[in-house]
């Protein structure tokens, strides 16, 4: 049975579609190039077209990120077989986001 623990970034790759919406809107655009075109140098304004238009990109290609998996296989019925006073083990796992605990029946 594997256990996942999964950070989702669906909000982060929304703010990219937002962003890239609103920069394909016509006003945007020429205020965009309006500002652009104050720049002296060519190369800071030619900087400043790029990284906007990158970061709706970025953010759109965002992933979720796994934060822990563990696997681990016993029985999936009556409550993985352990009794009412029965002798179980805890193995404590995770990492410095996630932690959990194994109950382990012991014989």
């Amino acid at each position: 049975m594997p256990i996942v623990v999964v950070e989702s970034d669906a909000g982060t790759r929304d703010v990219g579609n937002i962003l890239d919406r609103l920069l394909e809107d016509p006003a945007v655009k020429s205020l965009v190039a309006a500002l652009a075109a104050t720049v002296t140098q060519p190369l800071l304004a030619e900087l400043m077209n790029t990284l906007i238009g990158l970061i709706p990109k970025v953010l759109k290609k965002n992933r979720d990120d796994v934060l822990f998996a563990h696997n681990h296989s016993g029985f999936d019925f009556d409550d993985y077989g352990i009794a009412p006073g029965s002798s179980v083990q805890d193995f404590r796992v995770g990492n410095d986001r996630v932690r959990c605990v194994l109950r382990v029946r012991k014989n």
